[in-house]
Order: C-alpha cells, then sequence, then structure tokens
C-alpha cells in the first residue's frame, strides 16, 4: 500500500503511469485551477507545461505518485509539489545517503527489537531540506527550496521518501513547518495479506 498523508488546500495528482497519462492529468488540474476561459489560454498552457515537465521528471525517477498544490486556502495560490517514491529498503544504503537513524530503526524492526506500541512510533523519519539553484535537468523549474523525508514503517520493513518542492524560496522556514505537518498526518496501511 501508498503512504497516506493529508494534505491542506487543493491539490491534485498527477498520473505517471505514462506520456498520456500525464499530459491529461496536467491537462484536468490546470482546467480545474484555472477554467476554461479564451482569455486565461496562455496561463494554462504555461502552467501545464511546468506541471508535464515535473511529471516527467518524476517519472523518469521512478516516483510512484506526484501531488500538484493549487490552493492552500480558498483564494490562495500555492505553488509546490509533492513526489513520492516508494523504495527498496534491501537494495539502499542508507549510511552512504546519511541515514543512520532509518538503519537503526529497520534493524531493530527486523531483529523483532521493535514492538510499536502507536501508529506514531511505528515510523523513523528523517528530513533533508535545502535550497536547489536554478539549472540542471530541472532548468525550466527554476531555484526551488525542497524537502526530502525519508520514512520507514516497520512490521514489514518499508522505505519511502517523500519530496516537496516550492519555488517560494523567500518562505523557506514557513514551507518546512508545513511539510513536517503534512509528514505528522502520514499513515501507512499495511496490506491485509501480511496478517495472514
Amino acid at each position: 500500500m501508498r503512504p497516506r498523508f493529508v494534505l491542506p488546500g487543493r491539490w491534485g495528482r498527477i498520473g505517471l503511469e505514462s506520456p498520456g497519462a500525464r499530459r491529461r492529468s496536467a491537462k484536468r488540474l490546470v482546467e480545474s485551477a484555472l477554467g476554461r476561459a479564451d482569455e486565461l489560454a496562455s496561463a494554462r498552457g504555461e502552467l501545464r507545461g511546468r506541471i508535464e515537465t515535473v511529471a516527467e521528471l518524476a517519472a523518469t525517477s521512478g516516483a510512484a505518485d506526484l501531488y500538484f498544490a493549487l490552493e492552500i486556502a480558498d483564494g490562495v495560490p500555492f505553488p509546490a509539489w509533492l513526489t513520492v517514491y516508494r523504495l527498496d529498503a534491501a537494495t539502499l544504503d542508507l549510511p552512504a545517503l546519511g541515514l543512520e537513524r532509518l538503519t537503526r530503526f529497520l534493524s531493530d524492526s527486523l531483529d523483532g527489537g521493535y514492538e510499536p506500541m502507536t501508529p506514531a512510533e511505528t515510523f523513523g523519519v528523517v528530513r533533508h531540506a535545502w535550497r536547489r539553484p536554478a539549472g540542471g535537468p530541472a532548468d525550466d523549474i527554476g531555484e526551488m527550496v525542497e524537502v526530502d523525508y525519508w520514512v520507514a514503517a516497520a512490521e514489514p520493513a518499508r522505505i519511502a521518501r517523500l519530496t516537496f518542492a516550492s519555488p517560494m524560496i523567500g518562505y523557506q522556514d514557513e514551507l518546512i513547518d508545513l511539510f513536517d505537518a503534512i509528514i505528522g498526518t502520514l499513515e501507512w496501511p499495511v496490506e491485509a495479506a501480511h496478517y495472514n
């Protein structure tokens, strides 16, 4: 199953399965945000192009899900997105990634030394935040605040990376607070098959 979380305001999910799914999802999301009025055609085209660029990068990097924010509150636009990667814990060198805390968490859970008491205690989370300059493969996107949350869940051992990004670089601290709050809502249900 996928990690679940609460996204504040209004967000839309972009299908990553194929180029056609990405285009259709981007078109629906843009029309939901801006409507279909003729005078907004160029704005829709620009926004659709930005969403399709991010969706292509997400798809080629192996993302499982991509969500775009439309509004943080009614009438308050919020340029941000969330990319979700479900990863194979067995193939990751967590210490090399600076994720020793998750290594310990997964090791304890696999060795039977971990007994979850509440849903909040069944997760290990490590946050990395930075400002990414314009340039590189995402040059069309521009300068960004990016925040990665590496999430490990026990019984069975699972790992995911949730990456938030926003061009609102002047609000880095506020964005991190918001993204931390979203991660605070995270649940990662286990398939029923694991209990049989």
